[in-house]
């Protein structure tokens, strides 16, 4: 049985509470990308200036070394990781590259992501699908992208997935 604590980190919005199983350490977010299980740590980055983000989208590299939402878009990846912070254009720093935090997966992070467009079977695990509009889980009717497999089933909601375009892990840079 797994006991979980729930702690604010330092100065996250109260939507970025991190849940700590303590019997194996592992670290999981309480966003639409719930860290199911592998390796992640949190990295700040500068976020492109006047551009609105959510917390828990999926957030890319923009290509001049800037954090913004991605969508099922062309061009999307490599997925930077999950964002922790909204911006909204009322923000002090909406008009500033102010940096971030957002969680980066490892080659092994699986996510528990919501099927927010079409309807999940298990014949599709093991297939490629997009990522949602928004940038906040995955539609299972397109695999223009593929930027996200599907690796296993829990309902026709809820997807196992990993982020097959994230950034290149890299602990302690």
């Amino acid at each position: 049985m797994s006991v979980t604590a729930r702690k604010a980190v330092g100065s996250l919005p109260k939507e970025s509470l991190l849940t700590l199983k303590i019997n194996n350490h592992k670290t999981r977010f309480m966003n639409s990308f719930t860290i199911w299980s592998g390796d992640t740590y949190v990295d700040w980055a500068p976020k492109l200036v006047s551009t609105a983000l959510t917390a828990n989208a999926m957030l890319r590299w923009n290509g001049s070394g800037y954090l913004t939402q991605a969508t099922d878009a062309a061009g999307q990846n490599p997925f930077a990781g999950v964002g922790l912070r909204t911006v909204a254009s009322t923000d002090s720093d909406y008009a500033s590259a102010t940096k971030i935090p957002f969680v980066v997966p490892a080659s092994d992070t699986i996510f528990l992501a919501p099927v927010v467009t079409g309807t999940l079977t298990a014949a599709m695990v093991g297939t490629y699908c997009d990522l949602a509009s928004t940038g906040v889980g995955i539609k299972v009717t397109t695999t223009a992208q593929v930027g996200i497999l599907i690796v296993g089933f829990i309902s026709a909601t809820q997807a196992l997935v990993k982020i097959n375009s994230a950034a290149q892990w890299k602990p302690g840079a």
